[in-house]
């Protein structure tokens, strides 16, 4: 059962980062450095949330792990290159979406999961 919510959330992640890629290309999204830095935040405090709590480790760890090291890398890859809108920038913004989002979800697994975890009595 994680498996399959593991999959369908890098399938919508997918999704959602072929649009974010689409729309950065356009131009309409400005300000993308601050996001940026949000998103390698929200990796780093998920990455320290999983290693608090061990218990969900176990249920949500792989997801936990390949979204939040994939959004930490792209996050600076994408603060290393100067910001042009150019198709491959475009393209590590895309991948950056996708991984943004397949954190976001991981990371409300992750708290769904020790919220279950402490109401046990």
């Amino acid at each position: 059962m994680c498996k399959c919510n593991c999959l369908i959330d890098a399938v919508i992640s997918l999704a959602l980062g072929i649009v974010i890629g689409l729309i950065y290309s356009t131009g309409i999204l400005t300000g993308i450095t601050t996001v940026i830095w949000i998103i390698l935040g929200i990796a780093i405090l998920t990455l320290i949330l999983s290693l608090v709590n061990r218990k969900c480790l176990c249920q949500n760890g792989e997801c936990i792990a390949i979204s939040a090291i994939g959004a930490i890398v792209f996050s600076i890859i994408a603060l290393s290159i100067t910001l042009a809108t150019s198709i491959v920038y475009a393209i590590i913004i895309g991948i950056l979406g996708f991984f943004a989002s397949f954190v976001l979800a991981s990371l409300y697994r992750l708290i769904t999961c020790i919220a279950k975890e402490s109401c046990k009595c």
